[in-house]
């Protein structure tokens, strides 16, 4: 995705991360955003005598919540190196991410033939400064979390254990919602995340249209977050109409307000909703 800029330049703060021990923490306490409870460790390594960052991550908390202890049973064990990191542990200017394992969710089969299913959620390689890896780590996570919530149905029995480090609090809630129009903000918010990610760095870039970007994204949240709660206080009518109409009060000019309610708001906001 493009935009066209008017000509100008942007000048361009200087990154608040010197080392890769700092980076390291940050990148840490980005994805515990999301995973609170589950196993997250990014560390300064050396690996085939060059220093980079190491990311390793599992939605289980623990070996026990595991099949089998065995990590690699996890719903989607994460392995990530950022090079970029010099000999004596400070950070370059432009990093590199290199995913080694992950981006998916392990589900259940959606073939006969096949012991189980995998639900992409994409994960990229990235160049960028410390602060665009540190948004594109943060951003990945964000939608790792949304993805598990939204099919934690389709996990196999046998790996439920697992959701017990993450909440599932916002599952119920997005059945109920419009859920075409929640994916389409979705997406919309996520392109414009990624192209203000890829315009941060670009010198060429006017600061106003930073500014707008980031004023869009924070309008683009502020309606998804409205979604759920108009969700929650819809079923909330919804549930109480139907205890009037079983008897409870009766009302023709109540009931006839609440069906022109009813399909308003699905005219709006889609049937699902």
């Amino acid at each position: 995705m493009k935009l066209k800029i008017k000509d100008g330049l942007a000048r361009v703060a200087a990154s608040k991360f010197t080392t890769g021990e700092e980076l390291a923490q940050a990148l840490e306490a980005a994805i515990k955003k999301h995973f609170p409870k589950s196993m997250v460790s990014a560390q300064v390594k050396k690996m085939l005598g060059d220093n980079l960052i190491y990311i390793l991550f599992t939605v289980a908390g623990s070996k026990a919540e595991v099949l089998n202890g065995i990590l690699e049973n996890d719903i989607s064990l994460t392995k990530i190196h950022i090079d970029g990191i010099d000999a004596s542990g400070n950070l370059q200017e432009m990093l590199e991410l290199r995913p080694v394992m992950g981006g998916s969710v392990l589900t259940n089969p959606t073939e006969k033939h096949m012991a189980f299913g995998r639900l992409k959620v994409g994960l990229s390689k990235k160049k960028g400064t410390p602060e665009q890896i540190l948004k594109h780590v943060d951003s990945y996570f964000g939608k790792l979390a949304k993805a598990i919530k939204d099919n934690a149905d389709k996990i196999p029995e046998r790996h439920k254990e697992i959701l017990k480090s993450i909440s599932l609090a916002s599952a119920g809630v997005r059945k109920a919602a419009a859920v075409g129009l929640e994916d389409d903000l979705d997406s919309l918010l996520e392109e414009a995340k990624s192209t203000l990610d890829g315009l941060e760095g670009d010198k060429d870039v006017e600061r106003q249209a930073l500014v707008e970007l980031r004023n869009m994204i924070q309008a683009l949240e502020k309606m998804g977050k409205w979604l759920e709660e108009l969700s929650k206080s819809f079923r909330i009518v919804r549930e109480t109409h139907k205890n009037f109409d079983k008897g409870y009060i009766t009302d023709e000019d109540l009931n006839k307000a609440f069906k022109n309610f009813e399909k308003s708001t699905h005219l709006a906001l889609g049937p699902s909703f």
